[in-house]
């Protein structure tokens, strides 16, 4: 137990082990009350059956709060309610279309009466997650529904995040209701929806893994692709484009994803090895063998065909089997060794990520995913695989070697992940830098002929597109402007999107994903 293989020291479960998941939930808690704790609010008003029954009572305990009433009216999310209320099947793809149609537009209630009697029915509901938003704090507890009898209790792998599944429909409710006040030019309200939107996106990447924090990125996005319309609205005064700029300026970023890997992807991968050791402790040769296929098979090392008790037993009888029941865990397999691959590994994946030359990032990235894509390739031997584990070689050695393959396992490919927060950013610097370029034109009555013309004023500083180190490409059209990225394949695709390509009526749709913002034309 130390910084170099536990990487904490406690706290320790009742057997001396570090208890991962425990130390996760005192993170999370430092702070936290009922009475700032936003995820209390969500589960006044979100149904609760996504949280396992068995974890309920635990869930609550830990949020301090009852479990609410199961009949209590709850919010709906749009689609759910339109399909209710139009159960033939044939009408199905309709719904889906109108959900789609009013959480990417403005709309008004002429055009979608449904959407707009959905909106008064959660109108409570909604008012209450905007307010709640505002709360300091985040809390949801990290809880693991594991079956002792299939194995090792690989806590934070296995742990659940139902609440964060749920922010979404948060999110896209809150969305929609903000595109029909968009369309009824009722800017005001509907800002107070998106302020709440990125606020949420903030409370869910306080969590400590990469799925968390993908979300949060998810959520943000949905942000963005309405404050576009707001932007580009008639309805849009001077004093609401300085108010709403300024509250884009103020809204703290997200943290950064190496933080993620340096906590709760790092505390994935020791949880899961301290498992297997522990379920190891005290047998002999032939259990430890059998135990450790079981738990590399739970953690999708192996497949169900690799591990047969045929090939393990003709593998490990090429030990005598007098000699295999003497060999205990404590000198068959070096766990410390294990541990210490691990983290050299998470080392130096979240030194990759946080590099911020982009270039250099996606060259190391690519070349600790090389590395282990040739580790997991050798996984594809079982006879060779078993034999490295249970016949030959050191305690060291096969410590080493089963840290190589939870590596191949249990590490996350960041380079896609990097490319998320990446566009995650410059969404921001694209609404950000639109509003500056909208305040300057209300100010000086023109537009500005380069971005640099937003510095100082506007702007203190210019900020490059974070998906290539390039500027943001800026162009003047007639009484318009056009303002992109160029997007997660870091092409100028000349200010064209995703939805230009799905515009396209050709057999291959064109790749363009420019982050895009066209206002006045």
């Amino acid at each position: 137990i130390s910084r170099e293989t536990t990487r904490i020291t406690q706290p320790l479960d009742d057997a001396g082990y570090v208890d991962y998941l425990q130390a996760l939930n005192d993170q999370a808690t430092k702070g936290v009350t009922p009475e700032n704790n936003f995820e209390v609010v969500v589960r006044q008003v979100m149904p609760f059956g996504e949280i396992a029954e068995s974890l309920r009572s635990e869930y609550f305990r830990l949020l301090e709060i009852p479990i609410p009433d199961e009949r209590k009216n709850f919010f709906q999310e749009f689609i759910q309610y339109a399909l209710e209320q139009n159960n033939d099947p044939k009408q199905e793809d309709k719904v889906y279309e109108e959900h789609d149609r009013v959480m990417i537009k403005p709309w008004t209630a002429t055009e979608h009466p449904l959407a707009s009697k959905w909106v008064k029915i959660q109108e409570k509901h909604l008012d209450q997650l905007v307010e709640g938003s505002r709360r300091e704090k985040f809390y949801t507890p990290y809880l693991a529904d594991i079956d002792e009898e299939t194995g090792p209790m690989f806590q934070v792998v296995s742990m659940l995040l139902p609440s964060i599944q749920q922010q979404r429909g948060i999110a896209r409710g809150l969305a929609i209701r903000a595109l029909g006040r968009i369309g009824e030019g009722d800017l005001d309200d509907a800002w107070n929806d998106l302020q709440a939107i990125r606020r949420i996106s903030r409370h869910v990447s306080h969590g400590v893994t990469l799925i968390e924090e993908l979300v949060a990125i998810a959520i943000d996005g949905i942000a963005f692709n309405a404050e576009f319309h707001v932007l580009n609205s008639t309805a849009l005064t001077a004093d609401q484009c300085k108010r709403f700029f300024a509250d884009l300026q103020s809204m703290p970023p997200l943290p950064p994803m190496a933080d993620k890997i340096d906590v709760g992807e790092r505390f994935m991968g020791l949880d899961a090895a301290i498992a297997i050791a522990r379920s190891t402790q005290g047998k002999d040769h032939m259990n430890v063998l059998k135990e450790l296929m079981q738990s590399l098979k739970l953690i999708g090392a192996l497949s169900d065909a690799t591990v047969t008790r045929d090939s393990m037993t003709q593998v490990a009888l090429q030990e005598d089997v007098n000699k295999q029941e003497a060999r205990q865990v404590s000198s068959l397999i070096d766990w410390n060794v294990t541990l210490q691959v691990l983290n050299r590994w998470y080392d130096k994946l979240v030194t990759a990520n946080r590099l911020t030359d982009l270039a250099q990032c996606q060259a190391e990235l690519e070349s600790i995913e090389q590395e282990i894509e040739q580790m997991a390739a050798k996984l594809t031997n079982p006879a060779s695989l078993l034999k490295t584990l249970g016949t030959q070689g050191s305690a060291k050695a096969i410590g080493e070697s089963l840290g190589h393959i939870l590596v191949a396992t249990l590490l996350p490919a960041t380079s896609a992940v990097i490319r998320a927060e990446r566009r995650h950013l410059a969404h921001n610097q694209v609404i950000q830098v639109g509003f500056a370029v909208e305040l300057y034109r209300r100010d000086m009555g023109m537009l500005p002929v380069a971005l640099a013309d937003l510095s100082p004023r506007y702007l203190e500083d210019i900020p490059n597109d974070p998906l290539s180190d390039t500027p943001l490409k800026y162009t003047v059209k007639d009484k318009g402007f056009l303002l992109y990225s160029v997007g997660r394949n870091g092409v100028d695709d000349q200010g064209k999107t995703r939805h230009d390509a799905e515009q396209e009526e050709v057999a291959i749709q064109p790749e363009w994903d420019d982050i895009t913002i066209q206002v006045g034309f």
